[in-house]
């Protein structure tokens, strides 16, 4: 399988949807789990999930472009690029 050439990060749903968040229950009842102490325990904060996507961009070290694309207004997005130093993370955003 090639290797991509690019990967677009989607904040917000926008190609998306919203999943349904049923599939809880029936992974916790496969994994003989408590579906109430599964649902804190699988999530993560915002922060950890783009911590995480930021820490595994080897991807773009390895020459793959990155783009981050989110239906947030421009007043958001210039929040975003200031705190979070989106151009030096994404070739796009």
């Amino acid at each position: 399988m090639a290797r991509p050439s690019g990967l677009i990060l989607d904040y917000g749903n926008v190609l998306g949807r919203v999943q349904d968040q049923t599939w809880m229950d029936e992974a916790a009842r496969r994994l003989v789990a408590d579906a109430t102490a599964f649902r804190p325990a699988y999530g993560l904060s915002t922060a950890d999930y783009w911590r995480r996507v930021v820490t595994a961009a080897r991807f773009r070290a390895a020459g793959g472009r990155t783009a981050l694309l989110s239906n947030s207004g421009p007043e958001v997005m210039a929040r975003g690029r200031a705190e979070h130093l989106l151009e030096a993370r994404f070739d796009r955003s």
